[in-house]
């Protein structure tokens, strides 16, 4: 992500909305619905800005009844007449923060980046590795490394041990390329590791000792997991 807000720049010749939601409980949807109700009745009487207000609004609230981070702090930035509505997961409650103008109010998500950098997310297998950068809310996949099949076998001899040897190295290389490419990452970030126990462990013993100390958490996942769940799996 060279700019995780490029998307949102730019002047626009009619006013856009910037909204900061604060946290709220957990799983409550009506929490955010009741500070966008108030925000409603504060622009009512502007007859510019009510009416924007009230354009975007609407999907506001069409994007809560349906939001998973319910009890979490969001920002959502809406332009209805160019089709943007773009919503981030915050790291910190930022309290409620609305703004019409030509422009996203974009200050607070760039004080937000400078304290919270971007986290790696290595999700992975024996066969293929996955790596995410998520920032922001924002979820992207960067990198993937996909090797030779591994197959385990049950039929007995020796033919059977040395190719199991065999898949054991195609296994150990899988991963081996995906822990390279994340040690030499500009400036490493935290990092998390998602799949199942045993490519988790062995990953974490092909990380060089500075890569293990950033790791910050793990979780069970398959290799197909969407970019939208990752995001859901680790802290915002």
């Amino acid at each position: 992500m060279n700019d995780p807000f490029a998307r949102l720049s730019g002047r626009f010749p009619e006013l856009a909305l910037s909204l900061y939601l604060p946290a709220g409980p957990a799983l409550d949807r009506r929490f955010h619905h009741a500070f966008v109700k108030d925000l409603e009745r504060e622009w009512k009487d502007d007859v510019e800005g009510g009416s924007a207000a009230q354009r975007e609004l609407a999907d506001v609230k069409r994007y809560l009844d349906q939001t998973q981070f319910a009890g979490r702090p969001l920002a959502i930035f809406a332009y209805k007449p160019a089709g943007l509505f773009e919503v981030r997961v915050l790291p910190e409650d930022l309290g409620t923060i609305l703004k019409l103008d030509h422009r996203f109010h974009l200050d607070p998500l760039r004080e937000l980046l400078r304290r919270h950098p971007p986290a790696l997310v290595a999700v992975l297998d024996k066969e293929r590795a996955r790596v995410f950068e998520v920032q922001l809310g924002q979820c992207q996949e960067v990198a993937e490394f996909e090797g030779e099949s591994v197959k385990k076998h049950k039929q007995g001899g020796w033919a059977a041990e040395r190719l199991q040897r065999h898949e054991e190295e195609l296994a150990h290389s899988n991963l081996k390329a995906a822990a390279d490419w994340i040690a030499g990452y500009r400036k490493l970030p935290s990092l998390y590791i998602g799949g199942p126990p045993e490519a988790r462990a062995n990953f974490k013993r092909l990380l060089p000792k500075r890569v293990r100390d950033v790791v910050a958490g793990e979780f069970s996942a398959r290799i197909t997991i969407a970019p939208g769940e990752v995001c859901e799996r680790i802290p915002a």
